[in-house]
């Protein structure tokens, strides 16, 4: 090395074996570069757009890639632990169990890129929405499947599809399909009042009592009211102890009828939503619904075979679900007898209909006035 200028001469050295290296790469078949580069350590990094060799970020260490690079490779799971779509825990490998399920239906998404097939965007809702208006026969899907739900259920295979539709709860309706007029309605009431040996009187008797009349908010969704106590029940029947979720949601969870007053019809919706969060189904067991305040736990008794669809029924404004049910709930209940005739026992009905919680809210009574008020209309 000379000593008049070392630095230039390490340089030019350091510089003629890059070179050398360079060719020799070149020229070196593609089987054994891999080799090559194993055992010197390093990687080789692909060229620019400009055909010039790209250098690592100084914090990046060789066989080393950037989150950029690639997305980490996700196992399905065999089943979901926790709810997937819209506003759901969508877990990763549960995403991925559903969209690899939904594509045997719609073939929606690309299962093998693994920078998209563990996310829940508004594709994926809008799949899970159409799954469960063609598949479940959902009036109003939510864009969410949870566990244990009716549209996991289909999803998994443990419940068949409906076939083109059949099954979804459709009102029954004139005018190619449009919502029954409020003439329709009353004439179709009092038809099927008929058909159960009842006066249209009863009938409006029960719906002032339960609903004041309306079944409906006016945002549209159906009347309902939130039952703590029923909730309690319902997780334990769910294989849940209540207990443990007590804390921080005193207001919709509690043992015994009568701990809290029930508030608003408006403040009955943000109580089942909060419910919702700690089990979707029993939530929905826990409310009763629509004209009639039927409880979602009585969706068998009524006709229906969970209670997604029942809620998706009696939401229906326009339709006659919501006598329907009503009609069956009396039927099985035996609740029928009671108020055929001219001899009316209001007491036993509203014993029968609404729990021995009756006398207090004098629902008896209140339903033996409406009747009077109905009877000659």
């Amino acid at each position: 090395m000379s000593n008049e200028n070392p630095l230039a001469e390490l340089k030019a050295r350091l510089m003629a074996v890059i070179d050398s290296y360079k060719q020799f790469n070149k020229e070196l078949p593609a089987e054994l570069k891999a080799t090559v580069t194993q055992v010197l350590g390093t990687q080789q990094t692909p060229p620019n757009k400009d055909g010039q060799t790209q250098t690592p970020a100084a914090n990046q260490q060789p066989n080393q890639t950037t989150p950029a690079d690639a997305a980490k490779p996700v196992t399905a799971s065999k089943t979901i632990s926790g709810s997937v779509g819209d506003k759901g825990d969508n877990k990763p490998e549960d995403v991925l169990l559903v969209k690899t399920l939904l594509n045997k239906f719609y073939k929606a998404f690309n299962i093998a890129d693994a920078n998209t097939n563990t996310k829940v965007g508004a594709t994926t809702i809008g799949v899970i929405k159409k799954f469960q208006q063609e598949k479940v026969g959902s009036a109003n899907p939510d864009g969410r499947i949870d566990v244990s739900g009716k549209t996991w259920k289909v999803l998994n295979g443990e419940t068949p599809p409906i076939a083109n539709n059949e099954g979804t709860q459709q009102p029954p309706a004139t005018n190619n399909g449009k919502p029954l007029t409020a003439a329709e309605m009353k004439d179709a009431y009092a038809k099927i009042a008929a058909q159960y040996g009842l006066e249209p009187a009863v009938v409006y008797a029960i719906q002032e009592v339960e609903s004041k009349g309306e079944g409906y908010l006016s945002d549209g969704r159906p009347k309902i009211l939130f039952e703590p106590h029923i909730f309690w029940e319902q997780l334990q029947k769910a294989g849940k102890n209540p207990a443990k979720y007590v804390a921080g949601n005193e207001d919709i969870l509690y043992q015994k009828w009568g701990a809290r007053p029930y508030g608003t019809y408006a403040a009955q919706y943000p109580k089942l939503e909060k419910a919702k969060k700690i089990d979707k189904i029993a939530a929905l067991k826990s409310a009763s619904w629509g004209e009639f305040q039927i409880m979602g736990f009585n969706h068998k008794i009524v006709g229906y075979p969970d209670v997604e669809s029942f809620v998706a029924a009696v939401s229906v404004q326009g339709s006659t679900n919501n006598i329907n049910a009503l009609m069956k709930f009396l039927e099985s209940e035996k609740l029928l007898r009671h108020v055929k005739g001219a001899n009316k026992n209001w007491a036993a009905l509203a014993a029968g209909y609404n729990g021995p919680g009756y006398k207090k809210n004098k629902y008896d009574t209140k339903m033996a006035a409406a009747y009077a008020k109905y009877k000659n209309k």
